[in-house]
């Protein structure tokens, strides 16, 4: 079902469905990211604006996006049919120098919500949130109400922004709502619908995971959410401001949730908005990288929040040191010591180590 997708969107129904801004971050999956685009160009919310920033890809996504955004790139999937009615989609597109001196928005007011697409294009990988600040700030010229960051390996459902922006109009207070998350190839069985307290194992326990989704139908407000899906409202950023870009990847929306919840926002999980989700795809199997960021950003987490520093310090390190060893996982060791390591050193941002390359 599509509604108001058309030139009579009235402002009285900008209104009852105010402006999202979808932000997804692309950095060499460009496979990943049109199957994500093709199933948000099917939603049935009427207001919301694409934009697509890539983090200085080598994989020739920037192209490819192009491809599909003329019709040339069929986009298969096992969660709906490629839909050819909407191409050409028309992309407004900019480099980051570009973006700071013009808005060209205006010239594509005219188009439908599935017909246009941002596309911002940074020169080199600044980072999952240095990334996402590129496409808020964007978002914040052009007056949108909430930002929805979406990852580029997500499949969602048509109705999975409608069921956010409705549970965040419900009360002016929360700042974040997210999505039930399922595992993109097991799709009845949930990944992730919201958290609920730090661990010293560098991760937050997860209350529903691995449940069938016939077992939670539910809104839940909790202390955390994944940001793989993540509807935010704009009023709160200007309040606490964007994310904090000293993590890179890793830990950055742990740290903008908790600046939230310090400042009085809320944070909601809502079951019947349903995203599918290709879990740790984002370092394109590099787990060097994962390991070393997971491990210095939540020491940096610890230092930052945590009121028992010098505990959690040495509980965490025992119980990911030790656990490693036990489960035979030798091959994390050496990303873990360089994380440690770098966090005492205070290296903060890319870090010691060379994206996309394995060492």
């Amino acid at each position: 079902m599509k509604i108001f997708k058309d030139k009579n969107f009235t402002e009285q129904n900008s209104e009852v469905f105010p402006k999202v801004s979808i932000i997804i971050l692309n950095w060499n999956g460009w496979k990943d990211t049109i199957e994500c685009l093709e199933s948000v160009f099917r939603i049935n919310y009427p207001n919301y604006q694409v934009i697509v920033v890539d983090n200085g890809s080598t994989d020739d996504s920037v192209e490819k996006i192009r491809e599909y955004c003329e019709g040339k790139l069929r986009v298969e999937s096992e969660f709906f049919e490629y839909n050819l009615d909407n191409k050409p989609i028309k992309i407004i597109e900019y480099s980051r120098g570009e973006l700071e001196r013009e808005i060209k928005e205006e010239k594509s007011d005219d188009l439908p919500a599935d017909r246009k697409l941002i596309l911002i294009r940074n020169e080199k990988n600044i980072g999952f949130a240095g990334g996402c600040n590129i496409g808020i700030q964007y978002a914040l010229r052009i007056r949108a109400k909430y930002i929805w960051l979406l990852n580029n390996d997500t499949v969602v459902d048509s109705d999975a922004l409608m069921r956010l922006v409705k549970a965040a109009q419900r009360n002016s207070k929360i700042g974040f709502v997210g999505s039930k998350i399922f595992f993109y190839n097991n799709p009845n069985l949930i990944w992730s619908f919201g958290e609920y307290s730090f661990s010293i194992k560098s991760k937050f326990f997860k209350k529903y995971n691995n449940l069938h989704s016939s077992q939670l139908n539910e809104e839940s407000l909790v202390n955390h959410l994944v940001g793989c899906s993540l509807l935010v409202r704009v009023d709160m950023i200007n309040d606490i401001g964007m994310l904090d870009e000293r993590y890179f990847m890793y830990g950055e929306e742990h740290d903008w949730e908790q600046r939230a919840k310090n400042a009085g926002w809320l944070l909601l999980a809502v079951s019947s908005s349903k995203v599918y989700h290709k879990i740790s795809k984002g370092t394109r199997g590099n787990y060097y990288i994962r390991d070393y960021y997971r491990t210095r950003n939540s020491l940096y987490l610890i230092q930052k929040y945590s009121h028992f520093k010098f505990k959690l310090y040495i509980s965490f390190l025992i119980r990911l040191l030790i656990g490693n060893i036990l489960r035979g996982e030798y091959k994390s060791l050496p990303a873990i010591i360089r994380g440690i390591c770098d966090f005492i050193r205070g290296v903060q941002g890319v870090g010691n180590i060379m994206l996309g390359k394995k060492e």
